[in-house]
């Protein structure tokens, strides 16, 4: 469900999908460090660096310091890799309000993309084979002004929203059709009808008695 003036990003599967494809190898060396400094504190590693550092005492180091440091930087590498996916996730967000969809996407040359409700003539979801198992989908808007989707307009290849989670996607579609089509607008007069009928009611009933 999507709600007036809340900003949303892509979704969580999206982020996942960022952290491995731009970070797995720098998750790759953080757990491989994780696990070198295990070896060498713990395991079958930890004989070898403590005959090594005997042959070298004028370097005043031990096995637990070695271990730190390498397990500092395996959590290091883990945290850029985390921070290198949130910059990417957070390239992308958007919100709406009762008149217009509301995009801001980039990272260093930053687009700010407004589009009226009334302009929206067709959205366009589409999922390549690879991500429906992760539950990710591409997400275009074709505009009624030009008859040609914003991602052309702007003269990028690429979708709107390149990379967003399906249940998100949906979500968003559903809603900019009812707004385009109006049916939200003509619920709300109903509402507002029955409403005044029964206020109507209401008041020849207290006449009444």
């Amino acid at each position: 469900m999507i709600e007036l003036d809340t900003k949303y990003h892509c979704g969580k599967r999206t982020f996942t999908y960022l952290l491995v494809r731009h970070g797995w190898w720098l998750i790759a060396i953080g757990i491989g460090l994780a696990y070198l400094a295990y070896e060498m504190y713990f395991g079958a590693l930890q004989s070898a660096t403590v005959q090594f550092l005997a042959s070298h005492p004028d370097w005043y180091i031990s096995v637990d310091m070695i271990s730190e440091w390498v397990a500092f930087t395996s959590f290091g590498f883990l945290v850029i890799a985390y921070l290198r996916a949130s910059v990417l996730y957070r390239a992308y967000a958007f919100h709406v309000d009762e008149h217009a969809l509301h995009l801001r996407r980039g990272l260093i040359r930053i687009q700010e993309i407004t589009i009226p409700f009334h302009q929206i003539s067709n959205i366009h979801i589409e999922q390549p084979y690879h991500w429906r198992l992760l539950g990710l989908a591409e997400l275009d808007i074709t505009i009624a002004s030009s008859r040609e989707s914003l991602s052309k307009v702007m003269r990028r290849q690429d979708f709107l929203i390149p990379c967003i989670d399906k249940s998100i996607a949906k979500a968003l579609s559903h809603y900019l059709v009812r707004q385009a089509s109006g049916e939200e607008e003509e619920a709300d007069e109903e509402f507002e009808e029955l409403e005044e009928e029964e206020d109507a009611e209401d008041i020849e009933i207290e006449q009444e008695a």
